[in-house]
């Protein structure tokens, strides 16, 4: 079913070179779909007709323009947007954040995403199928214990922002879901423990040591498939986590 649905659908991936966003764009490519992947370090271009591979760095707002206006160019239309590219922080509490860390965690993760919705919704709107985004949220959308103040804090606005885009569209026919994931293998959004802050890292492990389970990027794909084709669903924060956020 989701084969059919998606067949000739035009869907932008944001970090599709690597990790999650790769393998959706890969899964994506299976079910008929013509995909865009945007990367700020995208892999060589393939010889596959539905595959547009776009150098594009999302924090900066003419970058996406220009991609997501070639991508309408060439395509014809935009049906689908996933948000998948993101950063992580150094864990650090809101004492001893950075104004770098901080201001790269909003730019990436908040700026960004709204870049590409703000460039996609006027194609969406003028066709009637209207269109589907996909933004990949974080257990620390939802919870103050699962990264530190810039990523957990800009991770609450995505969130934010998806709930917005839902209601306020939803009578034009767009629909906009959030997947709540927890820890992945496999994700380019990454971190170790030498790297983080000392303090914010501490106060992380008890709430990390609860963690049920860790998924990989191919765990993803049914919710993000379900996601892209199931009727009726907007505004959902769907979570992938094995159950973390319940603890």
């Amino acid at each position: 079913m989701a084969e059919k649905q998606l067949h000739d659908k035009v869907v932008i991936v944001t970090g599709g070179a690597t990790g999650i966003g790769r393998c959706a764009v890969q899964h994506l490519l299976s079910q008929g779909a013509k995909v865009a992947s945007l990367d700020i370090s995208p892999r060589p271009n393939s010889e596959n007709s539905k595959l547009l591979i776009i150098s594009c760095d999302i924090s900066q707002e003419k970058q996406v323009n220009a991609a997501v206006a070639s991508i309408a160019t060439e395509w014809k239309k935009i049906d689908v947007l996933i948000n998948c590219a993101g950063v992580l922080d150094r864990h650090a509490a809101v004492g001893s954040v950075d104004n770098e860390d901080w201001r790269k965690c909003f730019a990436v993760n908040v700026d960004g995403p709204m870049f590409l919705m703000r460039a996609c919704v006027p194609y969406f709107l003028e066709q009637e199928s209207g269109g589907r985004i996909v933004n990949f949220c974080s257990t620390a959308s939802i919870r103050g214990a699962a990264c530190g103040a810039a990523y957990t804090a800009s991770k609450h606005a995505l969130l934010g922002l998806s709930r917005s885009t839902a209601w306020m569209y939803a009578k034009q026919g767009v629909q906009c879901n959030a997947l709540v994931l927890g820890p992945t293998i496999g994700t380019n959004i990454t971190n170790t423990e030498k790297e983080a802050d000392a303090f914010g890292f501490e106060r992380m492990q008890p709430y990390m040591s609860l963690l049920p389970g860790v998924l990989n990027a191919d765990d993803i794909m049914p919710s993000l498939m379900y996601l892209l084709t199931a009727p009726g669903i907007n505004g959902v924060e769907l979570a992938v986590d094995h159950g973390w956020t319940t603890a």
